[in-house]
């Protein structure tokens, strides 16, 4: 899920009075959402010019119609074109929310499988088992929440440790704890690429997560710490909702 690099190089010349629009197609060997640079060598000054403008591919082998650069001179006006930026689509959104596992009321253990994944010490449990808790606050999705059991830590990863996913975004909150310390961390085939260490309390918080977190097969996260809200349970706890990943097309 990583960036890709995809370079492709133009070279227009032209000897204009005014002003030139210049435009131009793209072809990709893949589906990718690409930023694109212009460079033209003289403006009015004789000082070098920078445009910017972005491009989108859809398809395999797609022609891409760029943004137009427009170039003011009165000189001859050398100008080249390069992506210096590419992301393949080759990958869909996968949202973790939790529903569906857990009977009214109850609580139920999160099963290899669920979402494509494997997990260890998730369960899940329905929004009127702990209302007056982190539990019910982080649900973001109708009617269930994610938390690691006995407050031991939990995780989830791909099961084909080649098959990477991005960690994008997701709600978490303490479920009984104020300033409880949630230390997250994402793996690749067993090493440590990412850590994120947030401070919670029993309210629902959206939190982002960066570049470390992509291209990862497994996610850690442990709470530790704090002090009891006077809620109606103890305990550190992380809860969370709809966690968002980005996974190959073709995940299971």
């Amino acid at each position: 899920m990583s960036e890709q690099d995809i370079k492709f190089e133009k070279t227009i010349d032209a000897e204009i009075d005014s002003e030139v629009a210049l435009d131009w197609d793209i072809e990709f060997d893949k589906d990718v959402e690409a930023d694109v640079k212009v460079d033209s060598d003289v403006d009015l000054d004789g000082n070098s010019t920078m445009v910017t403008v972005d491009a989108e591919a859809y398809g395999d082998n797609s022609l891409v119609e760029v943004d137009t650069a427009v170039l003011t001179t009165d000189k001859l006006s050398h100008a080249s074109v390069a992506v210096i930026s590419a992301v393949s689509e080759e990958a869909k959104p996968l949202l973790i929310d939790f529903e569906g596992i857990a009977p009214e009321g109850g609580t139920a253990e999160i099963q290899d499988g669920y979402k494509g994944l494997n997990w260890d010490n998730f369960w899940a449990q329905d929004d009127s088992q702990f209302a007056a808790s982190g539990y019910n606050n982080v649900i973001n999705s109708p009617d269930s929440a994610g938390y690691d059991a006995f407050a031991n830590g939990a995780s989830f990863s791909s099961p084909d440790p080649d098959e990477d996913f991005d960690l994008v975004s997701g709600y978490f909150a303490a479920a009984w704890n104020n300033d409880l310390v949630v230390t997250i961390q994402g793996f690749d085939d067993g090493v440590l690429v990412g850590t994120k260490v947030v401070t919670l309390d029993p309210t629902k918080t959206f939190i982002e997560f960066g570049d470390e977190f992509e291209s990862i097969d497994e996610v850690r996260i442990d709470g530790a710490g704090g002090t009891n809200a006077g809620l109606d349970g103890a305990g550190e706890h992380v809860a969370m909702d709809d966690l968002l990943l980005r996974v190959p097309v073709d995940f299971a």
